[in-house]
């Protein structure tokens, strides 16, 4: 299947259950996260295999949509099951949305790359400090450090 062969039957099936402005937005995500992993080299297959059936992509966004009792849009919206199968929304980070008792959370998950450079980063600004303070006091400790070397020296000649 091609790229538009997927667009068309999204398109389709989302076509008498959504109103177009609904439609054209799904189909609009689905376009441009297919352009954006083209643009990461991966190959159309690849992305289209991962993606799966647009039939049962436009069913999962249909019933998102439909069981929405405030007939808001974009509640209850999935982005790691409805738009890729590889654990992440579009951009890296996962966005799922959960309801308890009237109430809409989103949750966005950071991906691990992420947690590994803000480490490094505190690890880089704790480095920093730890090497500013010993220059300050590098000129107090360094004669300190070299009487009381002396000391010893001497304290050990004479016995």
């Amino acid at each position: 299947m091609s790229r538009q062969e997927f667009i068309d039957r999204l398109r389709i099936s989302l076509k008498n259950a959504l109103s177009p402005s609904m439609v054209e937005e799904h189909v609009r995500y689905y376009e441009e996260y297919i352009h954006a992993e083209l643009n990461k080299g991966r190959t159309e297959q690849e992305i289209l295999a991962s993606l799966g059936d647009p039939r049962l992509i436009a069913r999962t966004i249909i019933e998102t949509n439909t069981s929405d009792e405030s007939n808001e849009t974009n509640q209850g919206w999935n982005y790691e099951e409805q738009y890729n199968n590889n654990g992440y929304g579009y951009g890296g980070f996962q966005q799922t949305t959960t309801r308890e008792a009237g109430e809409v959370r989103k949750m966005y998950h950071v991906p691990g790359w992420v947690w590994i450079l803000v480490a490094v980063l505190i690890i880089i600004v704790i480095f920093g400090i730890v090497m500013s303070v010993l220059s300050f006091l590098a000129p107090i400790l360094i004669p300190i450090v070299l009487v009381l070397f002396l000391v010893k020296l001497f304290r050990d000649w004479l016995n």
